[in-house]
């Protein structure tokens, strides 16, 4: 936690998160505004699972989202895509049963031990997918390109469908997602 705490203390974060915000909202009454949920490194002393239970309502919340709730008022709060709860809860379901589809474990969805491989990344997408269209991710496509057009590492097909009811079953059921089930 030590290093996201240092990071969110440096920048000010909940200060300028705010300001961000409020210059959003004044532009246009329609705009909605969104925190992006991340995750420590794998390989956090406290634990990355631990961490990623903790920070939520820690940091995200607490430091972050609360602290614009406080100033800005409950009409227009800041929505958390839960990339990270999203990523926690995929990675315990796949643990428990031993693997799932040929994904092992939280290490097939990472290249190092913080940046996502193209698992991860398909399952973070989908959770944007989701808070942001407010929609179910669902059967959608698991074989995707990269940017430069080459084929991206996919998933199988039971795999896929897990991600994708992981990440709907997360984002409906977390309300600072502004996503109702």
């Amino acid at each position: 936690m030590a290093v996201l705490t240092a990071a969110i203390r440096y920048h000010d974060s909940p200060e300028y998160l705010h300001r961000w915000a409020e210059r959003a909202r004044r532009a246009s009454p329609d705009t909605l505004v969104y925190l992006y949920e991340t995750w420590q490194r794998r390989d956090t002393p406290e634990g990355w699972l631990e961490q990623i239970d903790h920070n939520l309502p820690e940091l995200w919340e607490g430091r972050l989202v609360d602290f614009d709730l406080l100033a800005a008022g409950p009409d227009r709060p800041i929505r958390v895509i839960p990339a990270g709860q999203v990523l926690a809860t995929f990675v315990r379901m796949v643990e428990a049963k031993g693997g799932v589809d040929g994904i092992a474990g939280r290490a097939d969805l990472f290249t190092d031990e913080i940046h996502l491989s193209d698992l991860g990344a398909y399952l973070v997408a989908l959770t944007h997918y989701a808070v942001l269209y407010r929609q179910s991710p669902v059967g959608l496509p698991h074989a995707l390109s990269r940017a430069d057009g080459t084929p991206a590492d996919a998933p199988g097909a039971v795999a896929a469908r897990l991600m994708q009811e992981v990440v709907w079953a997360t984002v409906t059921g977390y309300p600072r997602s502004g996503v109702a089930g």
